[in-house]
C-alpha cells in the first residue's frame, strides 16, 4: 500500500513509516522544516518542505492524490479537505494530546474520515466511540538496553536535545520521573519519553509514585504497525 503521513508529533509518524516499510508498504512523511525543531524528520530522512501555512496545506492535499491511505497527525482540517476532494481515499486522523486538550473538538472531521486514532487513553473522552487507541510507538533500534548511569531526572523546561542525541542523554541516569501538569491538568498517562526510557532499561516513576520497569509489547514498533494495518483494513 502507498501510505502518506501528514505532519508528525514527537517522531511518531517517522517511526511508523520506518517499520511500515519493513512490511513492504511505500510510505512518505511530510512536515515543514521550520516545525521540526528536534530533528525527527532529519534523523529518519523524511520529507521536509521549506514552506508552511496554507502552502503546506495545498501541497499535502495535492500529494495525497498519489496515495491509497492518508494518515493525518493532528491536522484534522487537512484530513477534511482530502476526504472531501477524494472520497474514495482512506483518510485517518490521529490525535496525540494537546491537539485535543487545547482546541475545540472537530466533530465534523471525526465523523467524515474513515477512522480516528488517539495516542493516550485519557483522550478517549473527547472522541467518538469508534475511535481506536494506538499505543505510543518506540523505535527499539534506536532506544535499546545498554549501560546506564545513576540518578534520576525529569522533563526540564527549556531542555533542547536533538532526537538523535536523546538515547545517550537518557542513559546518563537510571530513573525518569514522569509527573507532568499541562494547562493545570495532571497527566495520568506515561509520556513518550517514559516509553523511550523503559526501552533503554531505565525505571520510570509515574504521577502516583508507581514504578514501571518494562516496555510493554504493545509499544514495540512491529506490533504498532501490525495494528495499523488492521485499522487501515489491509488484509494480513
Amino acid at each position: 500500500m502507498k501510505i502518506l503521513h501528514i505532519w508528525d508529533q514527537a517522531g511518531v509518524s517517522c517511526i511508523m513509516a520506518k517499520y511500515q516499510r519493513k512490511l513492504g508498504h511505500e510510505v512518505q512523511v511530510i512536515k515543514p522544516e521550520q516545525n521540526d525543531q528536534y530533528g525527527f524528520l532529519t534523523y529518519y530522512n523524511e520529507t521536509h518542505t521549506d514552506f508552511g501555512g496554507t502552502y503546506f496545506d495545498d501541497f499535502a492535499v495535492e500529494l495525497a492524490y498519489r496515495f491509497d491511505i492518508i494518515h493525518c497527525h493532528s491536522v484534522h482540517e487537512i484530513a477534511t479537505t482530502i476526504k472531501t476532494l477524494y472520497p474514495n481515499k482512506k483518510v485517518f486522523i490521529h490525535y496525540h494530546g494537546s491537539d485535543l486538550r487545547t482546541n475545540p473538538v472537530n466533530d465534523f472531521a471525526n465523523n467524515l474520515v474513515d477512522g480516528v486514532f488517539y495516542a493516550t487513553k485519557d483522550l478517549a473522552k473527547y472522541l467518538p466511540k469508534r475511535a481506536i487507541y494506538i499505543p505510543t510507538i518506540v523505535d527499539t533500534e534506536l532506544f535499546y538496553p545498554k549501560g546506564i548511569g545513576i540518578g534520576s531526572f525529569t522533563r526540564s523546561p527549556g531542555l533542547m536535545c536533538k532526537y538523535k542525541d536523546t538515547p545517550d542523554f537518557y542513559r546518563r541516569f537510571d530513573t525518569f520521573i514522569d509527573n507532568r501538569v499541562v494547562l493545570g491538568q495532571q497527566m495520568t498517562e506515561l509520556s513518550k519519553m517514559s516509553y523511550e526510557c523503559l526501552a533503554l532499561g531505565l525505571k520510570v516513576i509515574d504521577w502516583k509514585n508507581d514504578t514501571h520497569a518494562i516496555l510493554g509489547k504493545e509499544h514495540w514498533p512491529e506490533e504498532v504497525v501490525k495494528l495499523l494495518d488492521k485499522c487501515y483494513g489491509i488484509p494480513p
